[in-house]
This record gives C-alpha cells, sequence and structure tokens, in this order.
C-alpha cells in the first residue's frame, strides 16, 4: 500500500509537470509564429532560434526521460512482493514459478505443513507437481532440494511415495525431518520464492502465500534455507534413493508416532 502511493504521486507529480512543460513549449510555439506573421523577430533572435529550439527541445527530452526513470522504478518497487490467498491458487503461482524459471534451474522447497501425495491432492497441486517433475525429467542440470517432516503414521507413506517419484525424475535431493524446524513452507526458485502460510482451520491446506521477486530477497531467502532448513541442527536422514525411502517407512513410522493409530493430520 506505501509504495502503491508513492507510485501515485510520483505519477501525479509527473502529470504536474507535463502541464507546465506543455504550456511553456505552446507559448514558445505562440510568440515565435507572432513574431514570424508581424515581421518583427529581432535579427539576433532570428539567428539564435534553431540553437534555442534545439535546447528547448534537448531539456524536453530529459527530463522525460528522467520522469520515465522514476516511474519505471516505483513500478520495479511496487511489483517486488504480492499476496496471494487460496490453497489453489498458491499452488498454481508455485506451478508459475517452476515454468518461467530458466533452463536447469535450481529449486530450495519445504513441506513441512502442505500436503502430501494421496486422495485428498487437489488438481492444482497434482498440475504444480506435474509441470516440476516435467522439468526435472527432461533438464538434466537441474536441482531440487525438500526438508520434509511428517505429522502422523500415515504421511510417513506419503512423503516416502512422493519421494519415489522425484528421485524417478532425477535431480532431487530430498531430507527427513524428525522434528519441525518451522511452521511455514517455502519454494525458492531462481529469480523468485513463495512462503506459504498454512491453515490450521481446513489443515494441510494453505491459506495466504507471500510472493517475493525481489533478486536480493531471494537470495538472502536461498542462503537462509541453506543454513536453517537444509542444515538445521535436528536428527534428519537423506533419502537418496527408493529403498532409502521404503526404509524411512520402517525406521521412522513406530518411532515417531508409536501412540498412533488413526490418521491425522499430514505434511509432507
Amino acid at each position: 500500500m506505501k509504495n502503491a502511493k508513492k507510485l501515485l504521486n510520483k505519477l501525479s507529480k509527473v502529470l504536474d509537470r507535463i502541464d507546465i512543460v506543455a504550456l511553456l513549449a505552446f507559448g514558445f510555439a505562440i510568440v515565435w509564429i507572432l513574431l514570424t506573421v508581424l515581421n518583427i523577430m529581432p535579427p539576433w533572435l532570428k539567428d539564435q532560434l534553431p540553437v534555442a529550439t534545439f535546447f528547448l527541445l534537448s531539456f524536453i527530452a530529459m527530463w522525460l526521460h528522467r520522469s520515465i526513470s522514476h516511474i519505471e522504478n516505483a513500478l520495479t518497487t511496487l511489483g517486488r512482493a504480492d499476496l496471494i490467498f487460496g490453497h489453489d491458487l498458491v499452488y498454481e503461482a508455485a506451478k508459475t514459478l517452476v515454468e518461467e524459471s530458466p533452463r536447469n534451474a535450481r529449486y530450495w522447497a519445504t513441506s513441512i505443513w502442505t500436503s502430501g501425495r494421496g486422495p485428498d491432492e487437489t488438481e492444482a497441486a497434482k498440475r504444480y507437481w506435474k509441470s516440476l517433475i516435467e522439468r526435472l525429467k527432461n533438464e538434466n542440470e537441474a536441482e531440487y532440494r525438500r526438508a520434509c517432516f511428517a505429522r502422523s503414521r500415515e504421511d510417513i507413506q506419503r512423503q516416502a511415495d512422493r519421494a519415489k517419484e522425484l528421485l524417478a525424475a532425477g535431480q532431487a535431493r530430498i531430507r527427513f525431518y524428525a522434528e519441525n524446524p518451522l511452521a511455514v513452507d517455502f519454494l525458492i526458485g531462481e529469480r523468485e520464492a513463495i512462503i506459504a502460510l498454512p491453515d490450521r482451520r481446513v489443515f494441510p491446506l494453505l491459506r495466504v502465500a507471500i510472493r517475493v521477486r525481489d533478486p536480493e530477497m531471494v537470495t538472502v531467502l536461498r542462503q537462509w534455507y541453506e543454513e536453517f532448513i537444509w542444515d538445521a541442527d535436528v536428527e534428519k536422514q537423506d533419502i537418496r534413493t527408493a529403498k532409502d525411502a521404503e526404509d524411512l517407512v520402517e525406521q521412522w513410522r513406530s518411532r515417531l508416532f508409536p501412540d498412533q493409530s488413526q490418521e491425522g493430520a499430514t505434511a509432507c
């Protein structure tokens, strides 16, 4: 909102100055026409008219260039972050992030609160996964990192199923965490990032997300992910093969959820 107000203020100032410049140019033209028609133009002015006209037009051109630059900078600042409301729209934004990334892009992701692969997966989520997996299959140098956490016994199986799918696509690095290192989800690309916030009322759906397009902020988020998520100081296990995914179910299900007998909220 503040950026929008700043942009409107700048546009208002530009429009005001355009009026002034236009009036000056119009006044200059009227004076020149009158002096020419009445044949009373002083010889010195007649000799200097081409030079004066050149300087006036140069001034107008430089002023317009500067004004347009201010507007461009304001628009760039305004578009560096925006809010996305609704589970499906968040996944559509994630799909767009993947599709608009450069070839052989890298993706840093978490699946702490979002739903794993299962019957409750929405169509928007399926489209996102399809787009991501296609890029991993077709681009040999692409990379996808995924930090996962489970909230129920059944969710570990979902996690394993998703891990197998990603590993089959190639270039996927997956880590399972015995503890939840954070309470939001991230998808960080080369040019933009999505910070998704869960909705506890309709868990595991996402309620709102912040999409960041500022290159410096995306770099900071990537560095933060590497240090505080990927290398978090909690017990974790790498999932490198389909066998690792299968072993994960046997090793962690009873250990983490010894008393759970019913499916609860899921996240991976």
